[in-house]
């Protein structure tokens, strides 16, 4: 009579064995697609910010060559089809001496906004800097030339 109970407990203890290697290894390979899904989309968002990052450089390349020296519906419509062909980019400014004076966006400003210190700086030690800024209050990402 008493080696019912052993035989239970027996039985009890490989069961609980059994499904906890089990759960072990559904969790592994759970954790293993994660990680993998994981590294799939870490890399997706990095491309997509080297994109970014490319389009911004051509963009204002480009910008930069036409040697603005005001703001005026003639310069705005360059940004403006500057913007029409880019991805990322949603709004082109227009700073003199350090204010931002113009946006695709808004046109002319009423009030003009003085430049801030960049928040992120893509080439910090080469010739060709960008400073790169969120400015909260025209939520815009500002991308600029140093």
């Amino acid at each position: 009579m008493k080696q019912h109970p052993k035989k239970i407990i027996v039985v009890l203890l490989s069961g609980g064995f059994i499904f906890a290697l089990g759960c072990f290894i559904l969790l592994y390979f759970a954790g293993q697609k994660l990680v993998a899904q994981t590294h799939s989309d870490s890399q997706y968002l990095l491309s997509q910010v080297d994109d970014g990052v490319e389009e911004s450089v051509r963009v204002l390349t480009k910008l930069n060559n036409l040697n603005f020296t005001t703001c005026n519906e003639a310069n705005l419509l360059a940004m403006r089809r500057m913007l029409f062909d880019a991805k990322f980019a949603i709004d082109i400014g227009y700073f003199k001496n350090n204010t931002l004076i113009c946006t695709t966006g808004t046109g002319m400003l009423e009030n003009p906004l003085p430049d801030n210190q960049p928040d992120y700086i893509v080439n910090k030690n080469k010739p060709s800097q960008i400073g790169i800024r969120f400015e909260s209050d025209l939520y815009l990402l500002l991308i600029t030339f140093y």
